[in-house]
């Protein structure tokens, strides 16, 4: 694929992509405010005791082999007939043994109305396992148009069950609708409209040649999908659904836009490092490009939402969820390092370097446990500190040996983002002048906004930064 096509290529997938999870943040904004206003948080707090399993669930279903596939430019039907059987039967063995486990499960959190909770929710792992291969093939050829349409087509119908549920006095179980008719609906559409389907033989050996690949990618999965979630383990169990709750809601809130600018760069990272992973030179190129991308759309959002995040919060959601908001901007913080580590990670995929990658796991992950045992006794607050102080670490390790790698040094990578990163500071001081105006906290809030963005687009104006350039010119193209 040469250059030219490979740069059109990558701005098509990435608008589609943007507007795929965009436009999935949306309908879980709005659904989510409708929902978060009928429901209690304990609702929130039971279905987040069990968030651990599903993220598990699903590492144990991919295998490691969905990055394998995209990675292997002549994978064959084979290739994707053997790994499509191989999640089915392990989606299968997985379930019967969740299902078998959740009276345990619901014993050590101490809620029994987890037995038939779990055993409901938990079927999302079944449905998944049957859309793995069409989502991998969509990806792997950049045809995000398509999954774009699919994916806010099932996520609008599993919202509306949901929301109907939680009208009808269904409490918690309008979080599970959501889930489980959210994975149910998106196979339906990717088997309707995909042309892909397995054949009825299979054969060991593809999922033995990229055994070694896979294997690892797996363990720093399963790895990823416990530290990820085992905050909400502690927090159920220490504490109490109620707080499970308040952090879940601002976990979830914080990862709007967080999910939204790093999914729509990772779902194009891997196929696009993957084309010139054998060019140093040019992974150079794109990961510069990539990262001050990022920084230029990532630092002033974040900070922005840290700004205006009790009225924004309270106003969307209600003054029940109040205890939310500091929990909500310290997880903000934290998002300022995700994406980019994120980004690193799919480099590790497309090189191949699977050992590098799941050391770095590992080395992570006892920084992780380090900081909650130096945080736990200060609360969810001082955890949620814990788990900003762990993704700063957690970029600073993932990018050190990424860019080690393909030569890119860490000094570049710092220096590329801080002009984003000053100016999106100086907003945030700009905005945060605003609170001392006593007047409407919702007025008060517009004019922050706006005094936000107004701020940010000139100081990129006015220090010549290259990403305002880019939008200067693509909107100058656009009007053309």
């Amino acid at each position: 694929m040469s250059e030219p096509t490979l740069k059109h290529r990558t701005i098509k997938a990435l608008i589609w992509s943007f507007a795929d999870k965009f436009g999935q943040q949306i309908v879980y904004l709005f659904s989510g405010i409708i929902l978060a206003r009928i429901l209690s948080q304990s609702d929130f707090g039971l279905t987040g005791m069990l968030a651990i399993f599903i993220a598990l669930s699903n590492v144990l279903l991919d295998s490691g082999f969905g990055g394998a596939l995209i990675k292997k430019q002549d994978a064959t039907q084979a290739d994707y007939n053997s790994v499509f059987y191989f999640n089915v039967t392990v989606s299968v063995i997985l379930y019967i043994a969740l299902f078998v486990s959740a009276p345990a499960i619901a014993q050590f959190f101490e809620q029994p109305q987890l037995v038939l909770l779990s055993r409901v929710l938990f079927l999302s792992i079944l449905f998944n396992a049957f859309n793995l291969i069409q989502t991998l093939l969509l990806t792997k050829h950049l045809h995000f148009n398509q999954l774009a349409k699919l994916n806010l087509a099932a996520l609008f119908c599993s919202s509306v069950a949901a929301v109907i549920v939680a009208l009808l006095g269904g409490g918690v179980w309008a979080l599970v609708t959501q889930t489980v008719a959210l994975s149910a609906f998106k196979s339906i559409l990717l088997w309707a409209f995909n042309s892909w389907r397995p054949s009825l033989s299979f054969s060991m050996q593809p999922l033995k040649e990229v055994f070694a690949f896979s294997s690892r990618m797996l363990l720093s999965g399963i790895i990823n999908a416990v530290f990820n979630n085992i905050y909400s383990v502690i927090i159920g169990k220490a504490y109490h659904s109620v707080a499970l709750g308040y952090y879940q809601l601002a976990n979830k809130y914080q990862d709007i836009p967080v999910s939204l600018i790093s999914n729509t760069f990772r779902t194009v990272a891997l196929p696009v490092f993957s084309n010139v992973n054998n060019d140093n030179e040019r992974l150079q190129r794109v990961l510069q490009k990539t990262n001050k991308s990022i920084a230029f759309i990532l630092f002033p959002v974040i900070l922005g939402l840290i700004v205006v995040a009790k009225p924004l919060l309270i106003g969307l959601i209600g003054e029940k969820w109040a205890d939310s908001v500091p929990l909500f901007q310290i997880l903000l913080v934290a998002g300022l390092f995700v994406v980019f580590t994120q980004v690193f990670s799919e480099l590790y995929i497309a090189k191949g370097d699977s050992r590098t990658y799941l050391w770095v796991e590992i080395s992570k992950k006892v920084i992780l446990v380090a900081a909650i045992f130096a945080t736990f006794d200060y609360g969810i607050v001082g955890l949620a500190c814990g788990w900003v102080i762990y993704s700063f670490c957690s970029m600073v390790i993932s990018g050190f040996f990424a860019c080690r790698m393909i030569g890119y040094s860490m000094f570049r990578f710092f220096w590329s983002a801080s002009p984003y990163m000053v100016l999106a500071v100086a907003m945030a001081i700009v905005g945060f002048c605003f609170e001392w105006w006593d007047i409407n906290a919702y007025l008060r809030m517009g004019i922050q906004m706006v005094a936000c963005a107004l701020f940010y687009a000139g100081g990129c104006l006015l220090f010549n930064l290259e990403m305002g350039n880019e939008v200067k010119r693509f909107l100058r193209k656009s009007t053309k």
